[in-house]
């Protein structure tokens, strides 16, 4: 929730009091005498007019004041992914339909994983790999629960079984059709890497989360899940 400040400026400039002339009798009744009194208000030294006549003072243009004043204009928006970025995500034998998010390595060497309000929703595509519909593979990665040991967007995916469908839909509008192969489970420290990040050769697709049991000291579960799958090319696509 964003909090908006609103300031209510009361401006005030050239406030001069003035008393009326009196006149009175000179001891020479023949000549009148008139004395005037002027009363001045002199404004306090606060707010605008304090500011005003510093920069007077100061030899400051009032306009390149009110210029250093004015705020950054904002960040313009990131470009928009390639057409060949995926977006979409869906598993229709575990209901699943969810976004994706791109992301690359980590400061130690580790596939990223997704951040911000979905982070337990959504899934990560690597963008340092194949995108749908390249040589290689096309990788994701997903949840398995939150911190309170819910359900998160890839709970169930170790129970995906040979034959079973996901859709990639990518920035273009293009789906693209894959059927599962192969689920395979690993030591969380004997993951085959160069199995699962290829750059070429044939296009598979893989979704990777954790299983197993919880290794309190190494703060991982002890198991990987990777769900192989093969492209499905329609007559009509080739």
């Amino acid at each position: 929730m964003k909090k908006i400040l609103l300031a209510t400026g009361f401006l005030i400039v050239g406030i001069s009091l003035a008393a009326f002339g009196r006149s009175v009798l000179n001891a020479n009744p023949g000549a009148v005498a008139v004395i005037t009194e002027t009363a001045t208000y002199t404004l306090p030294r606060t707010g605008f007019v304090a500011t005003l006549r510093e920069a007077i003072a100061g030899g400051e243009d009032v306009a390149s004041r009110a210029e250093k004043k004015i705020p950054a204009p904002p960040t313009p928006p990131p470009p928009p992914p390639a057409d060949e970025t995926p977006v979409r995500l869906a598993i229709p034998a575990l209901k699943i339909e969810t976004n994706v998010q791109r992301v690359g390595l980590t400061a130690s060497g580790d596939m990223g994983t997704p951040s911000g309000r979905r982070i337990y929703r959504d899934v990560a595509w690597y963008k340092g790999g194949a995108a749908p519909g390249e040589p290689g593979t096309v990788v994701f990665a997903g949840h398995l629960d939150n911190s309170l040991a819910l359900p998160a967007v890839f709970y169930h995916l170790d129970d995906l079984a040979i034959g079973d469908f996901i859709i990639i839909t990518n920035y273009a509008g293009e789906d693209f059709s894959y059927v599962v192969r192969e689920v395979a489970h690993y030591s969380h420290d004997a993951v085959p890497l160069a199995r699962i990040f290829r750059t070429e050769g044939k296009e598979e697709l893989v979704l990777i989360t954790c299983g197993g049991d919880w290794i309190r000291d190494e703060k991982t579960y002890g198991k990987r899940v990777a769900v192989y799958a093969e492209r499905i090319i329609s007559a009509g696509s080739i």
